[in-house]
């Protein structure tokens, strides 16, 4: 970048890919359209990919029958300059604004999540009344949960645990008030994929943490939309019967 410095800091070197995507392989020595690329030597030329399995390595393109190979960075090549993003660092940025998307989509839906579960606490003011509202809080229960009941009293509902992904738990509970009168309140699970424990544990630099990583925001993002969904529908279940 030195010796090119003057054609404008716009120029760099191109990856590996970039320059594999102008060879030409019906053509040898060199292995390029001469008419788009003219006086093009065919030799090797530099890319700034680096040889992961060896890092004293760096791969180059030959255009002499437009091979490819990694070789000592000690080594003599060629450089032909190129403009323009580098593919891989737009890409990059575009997993960082997906990222960026995707926490705030979380953070927007667990204030949601807040609010519903507070919206869906029902209020009854005589026992005849909290009995039917409890009564129908188990029929939903049974009909919504991914589980079976587990446990049922006269105060609380509560489903199995979800054991799969996205799936739903549930549990009810009457909260006595003042004389008959109970707050019905219903609190709702979901299974994501994946921990934060094993996001800690993995070096995020590494590609199968990221992945991870984003398999978990997806997965949450899906939970949490499906718990708000339960929170209301419940509500509207018990006020209209």
């Amino acid at each position: 970048m030195q010796a090119f410095g003057d054609k404008g800091v716009s120029w760099r070197m191109p990856n590996v890919d970039e320059l594999n995507s102008i060879v030409e392989g019906r053509c040898l020595s060199p292995s390029i359209n001469t008419a788009i690329f003219p006086n093009t030597p065919p030799t090797e030329f530099w890319t700034t990919s680096l040889d992961d399995a060896i890092p004293s390595k760096a791969w180059y393109v030959s255009f002499t029958g437009g091979d490819s190979n990694s070789s000592d960075k000690s080594a003599s090549h060629n450089i032909r300059l190129v403009r323009g993003e580098d593919p891989k660092v737009s890409e990059e940025r575009h997993e960082l604004i997906l990222e960026l998307m995707a926490q705030n989509r979380i953070e927007e839906l667990l204030k949601q999540e807040k609010d519903a579960e507070q919206d869906a606490a029902v209020h009854c003011s005589t026992k005849a009344h909290c009995d039917r509202l409890f009564s129908l809080a188990h029929t939903y229960i049974t009909s919504e949960a991914s589980k079976k009941i587990k446990f049922s009293a006269d105060n609380i509902i509560e489903s199995y645990e979800p054991t799969d992904v996205g799936d739903i738990g549930m549990t009810a509970v009457k909260v006595p008030g003042t004389g008959d009168s109970a707050v019905i309140r219903l609190s709702v699970s979901c299974m994501i994929f994946g921990s934060d424990i094993i996001i800690e544990n993995l070096k995020v630099e590494t590609e199968p943490a990221e992945k991870l990583r984003s398999k978990m925001k997806t997965s949450k993002i899906s939970c949490l939309s499906k718990k708000i969904s339960v929170y209301r529908d419940f509500r509207s279940f018990v006020d209209e019967k």
